[in-house]
């Protein structure tokens, strides 16, 4: 059976800044291996440190196309941002990886499955 897989793209966002300056942020499943490596994924929704999120965000999101990204500059970033962008740039995030979320949901639950099966067989 022959199966075909559409491939969608990463979103992508330009920060640009009243100083001309632009930031380049990719949410793809690097940005998700960078933000795991400062903070849980999930605590996103529950946590009440919006702006720490945001820098978070960021960071994870821009370090890969800007050599200079570090979280310190990341929560610089953010420390001048107003309320909206900051509350934008957490929703496009956690719609772009919610989507990537329920799919590793879904791949870990098949794994389990496939362990338990294979245990059973052995049994």
């Amino acid at each position: 059976m022959k199966k075909k897989i559409m491939c969608k793209p990463a979103t992508e966002l330009e920060l640009e800044f009243s100083g001309g300056d632009k930031l380049y942020m990719k949410f793809d499943v690097k940005a998700l291996m960078h933000l795991s490596e400062v903070m849980n994924v999930n605590d996103i929704k529950t946590s009440e440190n919006i702006p720490e999120i945001c820098a978070n965000i960021v960071y994870a999101s821009s370090c890969e196309y800007a050599d200079d990204m570090a979280q310190d500059r990341a929560r610089f970033i953010v420390s001048n941002m107003d309320i909206g962008t900051i509350t934008a740039i957490i929703q496009e995030f956690s719609e772009s990886v919610g989507v990537i979320g329920d799919e590793l949901k879904e791949i870990n639950s098949k794994n389990v499955m496939n362990q338990f099966q294979s245990k059973k067989m052995k049994n």
